[in-house]
């Protein structure tokens, strides 16, 4: 189920990316020759007018194939006719490559305001009421082997008497307490109430000399907003997620260049696929609020000016127009060849990194 809800959010992010380039390029009177969901073999395809509308089998990337953006020639005067991407200003070239990311960054802002519409769980204030939630579990801990999960709510906790509707300190209390004999805990996960015995032990994180389960907690109520505050509030959430996203991964591409990154801090699709899993746990709500991160992420990436990537393309389009002459479309084609090999490799490590933190390797 982890795969089918990952399949079908980065479907969406990618769609929404590629209709941007696709709209305005349409606007910008350019032909566009395909639009492509996923990378090749094609699964099916239809045409439009003067467009094939594909969908493809590898689902972690698109297209859109506009005339005369990518040329095969050396000749920079080749697919110069009057819808050619290569003769339209260079302001319209870089408008149709920043139009992805644009669209991306407002998908996120409807994202995170439907979350906040719907309800999502939020972190319970002050004073306020909520259901006990299990956020995270330590890998071998007593709770991870006793099968408790991210997203499992505690409905109640048991050593000589029943607590209902615990609070994180009876959590800690009773485990504290426990002086090592087991504790019952009655999970509510997704409608369907589960007993599970935990025995709690000593130093599991750390100088921690305290009997614990390997847990941490957040007590939770789902809030609802109007469609006003909800709108209102998905833009300030999107603007200081944006935010953090860039300063994140900018300060990571920055310690990668000096060898000082910690892969551990970035997931790839297997990475992803583990925590999509853990994210609809918490609800649809939340898993909006998740795929409006990973747009953003999409949004930001895009950005970087590295060969290959939106970002890189702008930069091209930019030093074309200080020079006031098109590169050659061989120079082009190498460069972006190897930014794309480049990513291709990044992609391979990252997906090894998360197979060894998902299995233990």
């Amino acid at each position: 189920m982890s795969i089918i809800i990952f399949i079908i959010i980065i479907t969406a992010l990618i769609f929404v990316h590629e209709f941007g380039h696709f709209l305005f390029a349409k606007l910008f009177k350019m032909r566009v020759d395909e639009f492509a969901i996923g990378f090749p073999p094609k699964i099916f395809s239809w045409k439009k007018g003067e467009t094939v509308y594909s969908v493809n089998l590898v689902p972690f990337g698109g297209f859109v194939k506009i005339y005369g953006e990518n040329n095969d020639d050396d000749s920079t005067e080749i697919q110069r006719g009057e819808r050619s991407f290569a003769s339209k200003p260079r302001y319209a070239q870089a408008i149709v490559l920043l139009a992805g990311i644009v669209f991306n960054i407002l998908f996120a802002w409807v994202l995170f305001s439907s979350s906040f519409y719907i309800g999502a769980p939020t972190s319970a204030g002050p004073g306020e009421t909520g259901k006990l939630m299990i956020s995270s579990v330590v890998s071998a801990s007593p709770a991870e082997l006793s099968g408790l999960k991210p997203g499992d709510i505690v409905t109640e906790i048991t050593t000589s008497k029943p607590i209902v509707d615990p609070t994180p300190d009876d959590i800690k209390n009773v485990v504290a307490g426990s002086k090592g004999n087991p504790i019952l805990l009655q999970i509510d996960r997704a409608g369907k109430i589960i007993p599970l015995n935990i025995t709690p032990v000593k130093n599991i994180v750390g100088e921690r000399k305290d009997f614990a389960i390997g847990i941490e907690m957040v007590l939770i109520s789902v809030k609802k907003l109007s469609l006003v505050n909800s709108v209102t509030q998905g833009f300030q959430t999107t603007i200081t997620s944006f935010k953090d996203t860039a300063v994140g991964i900018y300060s990571f591409l920055f310690k990668a260049f000096q060898a000082k990154a910690d892969l551990g801090q970035v997931s790839g699709p297997v990475g992803i696929i583990s925590i999509v899993g853990d994210a609809s746990r918490f609800g649809f709500g939340y898993l909006l609020s998740f795929a409006a991160v990973i747009s953003l992420n999409l949004a930001v990436i895009n950005l970087i000016p590295f060969p290959a990537l939106d970002g890189g393309r702008i930069v091209i389009v930019c030093i074309e127009a200080i020079r006031r002459k098109a590169i050659k479309a061989r120079t082009i084609n190498w460069i972006n060849g190897l930014g794309f090999l480049i990513l291709i490799i990044f992609m391979v490590v990252i997906t090894y990194s998360d197979l060894r933190r998902i299995f233990g390797w």
